[in-house]
This record gives C-alpha cells, structure tokens and sequence, in this order.
C-alpha cells in the first residue's frame, strides 16, 4: 500500500464544533472540529508526502507535484 501520501484535494467550504458528535451523522467526533468540503478530486497517482498532525504546508516540490497532476494533457 501506499503511506504518507496526497491521494486528492479538496475546498473546505466550512468548519464547525461538536459537542456530542451528532453534528455529522454516526462517523461524528465527540469534542472536535468537523469540516465540510466541496470540489473534492482524487489525484491519478498518489504523490509521497510527509505530511503532519492537522493542517499542513507541502514543500514546493510536492506542491508541483500535485499541479503536474492537476494540469490537463494537451490535444493530440
């Protein structure tokens, strides 16, 4: 399998806290922040990352990696 991977990307269109967890549905969180995401897309390949607890920076490189990704192909 794959580890420590960008398998996507997504826009996180919102954020909310929830007490008891009920605010998402059964996969809810008790006492955490759920976020909401919309323009979600799964990467063709996934590109190695190191990444980090929460929220994160990707390196430059691993950045471009994922635009190359992103880029459509040129017409034949």
């Amino acid at each position: 399998g794959v580890y420590r991977a960008i398998i996507g990307i997504a826009t996180i269109t919102g954020c909310q806290w929830s007490d008891d967890g009920t605010c998402c549905g059964p996969w809810g969180f008790e006492k955490a922040y759920h976020c909401t995401l919309a323009d979600v897309l799964a990467l063709p390949e996934p590109v190695p990352a190191k990444g980090a607890l929460g929220f994160w920076t990707p390196s430059d490189d691993t950045l471009a990696a994922v635009e190359v990704q992103l880029t459509p192909a040129p017409a034949a």
